[in-house]
């Protein structure tokens, strides 16, 4: 009920989204976008991650390779892109492939020669002098750690494979000259307490950390967790103790649940006004359309060697649904920019959601800024219900569709 009232009361219609087989992609002239490079291979697979991955197959990982390295220059020829401001590899594991990061980044790198930034994410068992050494002379300037908790209990709990000694391996990081370090956390895993989560918070920066990204923990339908997600008033309790921790160490609130070194630079891998997935369960956003890759490695490998983008379904936007995806995602950066909004929309913010924006300053969920409006600590709290509603009425429905086979006939959520 809550999401239908919020697309009644945003949306203006209750239609439901269609995702179609994928027909045609548009050549598209984009004055800015980031590129994510989806390397879907683990050692082994954990419970509780929704993300698409398998098994690793060194033989296979190869051909993906090989298929990636293609999907790159069809996406040159598809996308003419002014400004790359960076490029985000996640996983599955992007370590199990390190070997050939350097490649695939100077491929990168000779067809969009603008780009700023190259952020890997890794498990703590990736951090050896190998892998550090391979993505240092990939040029990679941002990393990511999935470290998701420090308590040896609370990542069984959560059906994690145990780092050895992850506090020790974080120390690796001090070698190599990395502008931002990523520490992910989760909260809410079963047995968390506000103490244990708030210990974690500290650790993560002791071991370095200059930004620390935390997700809630939630149990997607086609994940294999043990436990269930805490009650809304428990989890608000670990919500407010990563705050109070946030504060004590001197980090800002830099998103609903990322919190940064003051004075440090930011980095998400998800609020880009435009960006373009590469790889298996890869996704494109553009102004008209979102396009989701195969979830599958050998069609994957098999499509792009004929020439073709492996891209299984498409969503066709109205101009306000993509209007409504730009806010949703400006909202959980905490910022809506009315400058940004008329950029890219050439219209003005309020003559859009005027009156929800208005709604939503009387119920202390926005202020005003020089640039539009911020979300206060209220607004971000239902913020944080609001997401996780939506992950369940339209992520976890899309993801399961996608698992089901390679090339969906479509469907609608």
């Amino acid at each position: 009920m809550f999401i239908q009232l919020l697309r009644l009361l945003l949306g203006k219609k209750l239609k439901r989204f269609e995702f179609k087989p994928f027909q045609k992609e548009k050549k598209s002239s984009l004055q800015q976008a980031g590129l994510y490079v989806h390397v879907p291979f683990c050692v082994r697979l954990c419970d509780f991650c929704p993300y698409f991955k398998i098994k690793f197959d060194p033989v296979l990982a190869e051909q993906y390779v090989n298929g990636l390295l293609k999907e790159i220059d069809w996406v040159k020829e598809t996308y003419d892109i002014s400004q790359v401001p960076s490029v985000y590899y996640g996983g599955g594991t992007p370590a199990l492939i390190s070997h050939r990061l350097g490649e695939i980044n100077s491929k990168i790198r000779k067809q969009f020669p603008s780009v700023n930034s190259f952020a890997i994410e890794l498990h703590p068992d990736n951090l050896t002098v190998k892998v550090m050494d391979d993505i240092s002379e990939a040029r990679f300037n941002m990393i990511s750690v999935g470290i998701q908790s420090f308590d040896t209990q609370l990542l069984k709990n959560l059906g994690r494979n145990n780092p050895k000694s992850p506090e020790k391996k974080l120390n690796i990081l001090s070698k190599y000259a990395f502008k931002t370090i990523d520490i992910d956390l989760i909260f809410g895993i079963p047995g968390q307490t506000p103490q244990l989560l708030a210990d974690d918070f500290h650790r993560a920066v002791q071991a370095g950390a200059t930004q620390i990204s935390t997700y809630p923990f939630i149990d997607f339908s086609y994940a294999n967790n043990a436990g269930k997600p805490m009650k809304k008033k428990r989890m608000k309790r670990l919500l407010e103790s990563l705050i109070q921790a946030a504060d004590q160490e001197g980090f800002e609130r830099s998103s609903v649940w990322t919190f940064k070194k003051r004075g440090s630079e930011k980095y998400s891998s998800i609020t880009r006004d435009f960006f373009i997935g590469m790889g298996p369960s890869g996704t494109t956003l553009t102004l008209e359309n979102f396009y989701i890759n195969t979830f599958s490695v050998p069609q994957y490998c098999q499509t792009v060697d004929k020439g073709k983008r492996p891209i299984a379904v498409q969503l066709d936007f109205t101009q306000r649904w993509r209007m409504l995806y730009w806010l949703f995602w400006s909202c959980y950066e905490m910022t809506i920019s009315r400058v940004r909004f008329q950029e890219i929309f050439n219209q003005p913010l309020t003559g859009v959601f005027g009156r929800a924006l208005k709604l939503a300053d009387f119920l202390k969920f926005i202020e005003t800024t020089n640039d539009g409006y911020r979300l206060t600590d209220k607004g971000a709290y239902y913020y944080h219900l609001a997401e996780q509603a939506l992950t369940h009425t339209y992520i976890d429905k899309t993801w399961k569709n996608l698992y089901k086979t390679p090339w969906p006939k479509g469907f609608k959520i």
